[in-house]
């Protein structure tokens, strides 16, 4: 009976590799916005933005990330997210602080991702500001659209009402015409 036993060493190094995996979809795909539990985006009750999930940008905030249930969910994704990355990497756990300094490789593919992932934070934020602008841009259009429509509209109302008017004159003349003739043709 053999029993395959991994090292706490190589249990801490396999812990690392897939939080490094992790990181690495999050630069491939995008970081994740906050979902609740149907999937769908939460914003922000102040500033009414969607919110990006958590992701570490440093070396403290990687040994604390974990997706273990906790009492401290400060460095921890939101369930939705989580489930995710459970289903493409399994689970990872907190480390020592200063368990990634002791794999050197692993510690510069880490810091690269931190700094990739603020840069792509501020740019998934950005984008999240120009599609803001756009939208509102595109409001913006639309009103005046509306806007045109509706005076346009109004113009057509006040032609119509102005056509009915000279219909209910023209009406009027060609009934005083129809008596005029009506009683010539009487006198003949």
């Amino acid at each position: 009976m053999s029993k395959e036993y991994i090292s706490l060493k190589e249990k801490a190094a396999i812990n690392l590799e897939i939080k490094l995996k992790v990181l690495e979809w999050f630069i491939k795909d995008g970081i994740p916005w906050v979902k609740n539990g149907m999937g769908e985006n939460e914003y922000s009750k102040t500033s009414g933005k969607k919110i990006l999930d958590f992701f570490p940008a440093s070396e403290y905030k990687f040994s604390k990330w974990s997706t273990e249930k906790s009492e401290n969910y400060v460095y921890s994704n939101c369930e939705f997210v989580k489930i995710q990355i459970l289903d493409k990497f399994g689970s990872f756990s907190t480390s020592g602080r200063d368990t990634l300094k002791k794999y050197s490789d692993m510690r510069n593919r880490a810091i690269t991702a931190f700094k990739n992932l603020k840069k792509i934070a501020k740019e998934q934020q950005k984008e999240r500001k120009d599609t803001i602008s756009k939208q509102n841009l595109k409001i913006m259009t639309l009103e005046a659209r509306l806007d045109a429509i509706g005076a346009s509209f109004v113009e057509s109302r006040e032609e119509n009402a102005r056509l009915k008017k000279k219909l209910k004159i023209k009406e009027r003349e060609i009934t005083e015409l129809k008596e005029l003739l009506d009683t010539q043709f009487e006198k003949i």
